[in-house]
Parts: structure tokens; C-alpha cells; sequence
């Protein structure tokens, strides 16, 4: 393994909330609301109360494969509360992505290996509209343009793309980064970036017919993959057989600046959120019933804090920020 093991902090008491955010107050509710009505209406009013306020609270979005769900939390609750679930129209959520304006793409691996994506608008917990026509997909992500990226685990594997509002594919990408496509991110440029476990990690430009080896140095199967949105570093997750780690690449650099390891924490998938005017690196444990860590992004430290959650299948999570009503 290659760069600098960064050495973990003890983990601290889960729900002491983050630091660098104050709560608005108005957001907080006794109880998630449980029905349609309720909560479409409580969305609406978290949104108008952030439009007020002039700054909403920064959201954490995680999938449930198992109870196919998803849960928000808010981070800037004491305790990072479950403040709203949706479940409507979903089957064995496999990942999850969200656009600028914070529309919910929800990818299910349902039967028989068929697939399809959901798509929830302003919050409203039914489908507006349903992407058909895929097979063994893992990994979603949705680009600057609103076209939306799936992989597929098919022979031959493929990513699958959809252009903006459409239903079906509208394209399919193989080559040889593309064999066994594990999770899908953006950059703040449109560059497409792959975690493939036996194809490595690749990128594709936003007019680019093909995706393209990064070489990547220290990587060993790579099944998740963040970027920083403050300062475009890369995070790429390594199954590694019973030893995963996570390695942290600057802009351009093929060799690990940093190496993330513990035992406790799962490297499946994960994602990087700013909270305040701070970076954080979400990262679900694996298996049933694992708490989701919080690492601090800039200082490759932690983790210093746990959200927890009765979640029993954690696959996917996506990142809200604050200011977005």
C-alpha cells in the first residue's frame, strides 16, 4: 500500500451533532410525518422555512436495501435525526445520486436481475417519473446536464446513459475499464468517474465517447469513489479482500496523498459533503444495522462521530448542502 496510513481517533459519543452548523430551529419536528400527505406537506414547509431563512440545513440521504427505503437526516439536529423517509416505488435500492436541485435518483436491483430508477421531485415521496430498461445495475450518478448514468453488471458490462427526462437508455459505454462497475461520481467539471473492481478507475470527459484509465497507483479492487467538492481531491474505496482501505488522491496525482484503514468501517460506498465551512467524508459500516461514520475530509482524521440508524442495509448515500431550500 502506498502514502501515509493516516492513524484513526477513538470514536467519539454518537449524535453530539456538528460543531460548525447551528440547527434552525423552525426544522426540528417531534416525529417524522408518516403519511403521504404529511409528508409532502412537511417537505414543502422545510423548504419555505429554508427559503425564509435564507440557509436550509445540510441533508444526509442513505438507502436501505433491504427495507427498500430511504432515510434524511439532517446534520444540523442534535443527534442527526431520521426527518423523513420515502419509500414509495422502490425495490432493493442499490444506490442513489442527487441533481443540483435536489431531485432524488433512486437505482433498485429488483428480481430476476431487472432494474429501474425512480425519480422523486421537491421532495414528494411517489415517482414522477420511472427509467426502464436496465439489467444488473449497480452504481448511479447524475450529471451537471441532467442526464443520468447507471452501471450494469451484465456480460458485457456497460454504463448505461439517460438523457435529461427520458425513460430508457439513450446509450450504452463498454471498453475494457468497464467489467465490473461497482459505484459512479461527479466532479464539479462533468467528469464522469468509474470505480470498476476488476477494471480500476477510469474517468470520461462530458463529450467523451470512451472512458479512460487513470493508472491509479496503491488501488486493489476499487468499489467506491468520492470527490471533494471544495478542493477536487479524489477518494477511492478498496475491497482488498478482509482489509479495506481507503486511499486519497490530489487533483492530476496518481500516488495516494493518504491512506484511510479501520476495521469497523465498510468501504462499499461513501460519499463527501460540506457542513459549515467543513468537509466530511460519509461512510456506511457494512452489513445489517451499521451506523454511518463521519470523517473530517481536509485532515484525512476521524472518526470523530457516528450517525447512527436501524438501517439494515445500507447501499447508497448522497449529499445535500445547506443553502439549497
Amino acid at each position: 500500500m502506498h502514502g501515509f496510513t493516516a492513524v484513526l481517533a477513538p470514536l467519539l459519543a454518537c449524535g453530539a451533532g456538528f460543531p460548525a452548523v447551528a440547527a434552525n430551529p423552525s426544522n426540528a419536528i417531534t416525529r417524522p410525518p408518516t403519511s403521504l400527505t404529511q409528508m409532502q406537506d412537511w417537505w414543502s414547509e422545510l423548504r419555505a422555512d429554508g427559503a425564509r431563512s435564507g440557509q436550509s440545513d445540510p441533508l444526509l440521504f442513505a438507502a436501505d436495501s433491504i427495507n427498500s427505503a430511504v432515510d434524511v437526516f439532517d446534520l444540523a439536529l442534535p443527534g442527526n435525526p431520521t426527518i423523513y423517509t420515502i419509500s414509495y416505488g422502490m425495490s432493493t435500492p442499490i444506490g442513489i445520486a442527487l441533481d443540483k436541485h435536489g431531485t432524488l435518483y433512486v437505482a433498485n436491483r429488483e428480481n430476476a436481475g431487472s432494474g429501474s430508477v425512480t425519480v422523486y421531485v421537491d421532495g414528494i415521496p411517489q415517482p414522477s417519473r420511472t427509467i426502464t430498461g436496465l439489467t444488473s445495475i449497480f452504481g448511479i450518478a447524475v450529471a451537471p446536464d441532467g442526464a443520468v448514468y447507471v452501471g450494469q453488471q451484465t456480460n458485457p458490462a456497460s454504463i448505461a446513459e439517460i438523457d435529461r427526462g427520458q425513460t430508457t437508455p439513450t446509450r450504452l459505454f463498454t471498453g475494457r475499464e468497464i467489467r465490473n462497475p461497482w459505484r459512479l461520481a461527479f466532479d464539479s467539471a462533468g467528469t464522469l468517474y468509474l470505480a470498476d473492481v476488476t477494471g480500476g478507475v477510469s474517468i470520461k470527459g462530458r463529450h467523451a465517447r470512451r472512458f479512460k484509465s487513470l493508472h491509479l497507483n496503491g488501488i486493489a479492487s476499487p468499489n467506491a469513489i468520492a470527490i471533494d467538492p471544495v478542493n477536487g481531491n479524489l477518494f477511492v474505496s478498496n475491497f482488498n479482500g478482509n482489509a479495506p482501505y481507503i486511499d486519497v488522491y490530489a487533483p492530476g496525482s496518481q500516488q495516494p496523498a493518504y491512506t484511510l484503514q479501520s476495521s469497523g468501517i465498510g468501504t462499499h460506498l461513501m460519499t463527501v459533503g460540506v457542513v459549515g465551512s467543513h468537509e466530511y467524508l460519509f461512510a456506511p459500516g457494512y452489513g445489517t444495522y451499521v451506523p454511518i461514520y463521519v470523517f473530517d475530509a481536509a485532515s484525512m482524521s476521524g472518526p470523530f462521530e457516528y450517525i447512527p440508524d436501524s438501517m439494515r442495509g445500507i447501499n447508497g448515500v448522497a449529499f445535500l448542502p445547506a443553502g439549497r431550500p
